[in-house]
């Protein structure tokens, strides 16, 4: 379902269609299908893609690495990876979207997503293995 200001509004866990009053439950265990269904709305709703990006990473990690990685001070230097260096692209649309607080426009997003899949710091830690899904 769409909200009143035209965003999708995100599925309810176990719901079988999307209701504007129910958020997701991030305390319920949720499926792939419905986590990707998920990292679509927020995309279609605007998000910064290397949010998107950083929470997907974060999911595929169990919490006592992610609380790890936080005492290690690693996790700041991931997110330091996702955005890229000061004055690219995608750190400007990440601090225009924290300052301002609007959503990112379709070119905006691709931009982002175009400066992102060009990083050499990022194509550099990738896998032969590595399968990037929607």
């Amino acid at each position: 379902g769409h909200t009143s200001n035209g965003k999708i509004a995100p599925c309810a866990s176990g719901a079988t269609s999307c209701r504007t009053s129910s958020p997701c439950d991030s305390s319920q265990p949720q499926s792939f299908a419905h986590k990707r269904i998920r990292a679509v709305q927020r995309k279609l709703n605007g998000s910064h893609p290397g949010d998107i990006t950083l929470d997907d990473l974060k999911e595929s990690m169990s919490p006592p690495v992610i609380k790890e990685l936080k005492a290690e001070g690693f996790l700041s230097s991931v997110e330091d990876i996702v955005f890229g260096p000061q004055g690219c692209d995608r750190q400007r649309l990440r601090e225009q979207v924290q300052v301002v607080g609007s959503a990112l426009s379709s070119e905006e997003q691709v931009r982002a997503l175009v400066d992102q899949a060009t990083d050499p710091n990022i194509l550099g830690r990738t896998w032969a293995g590595w399968m990037p899904f929607a």
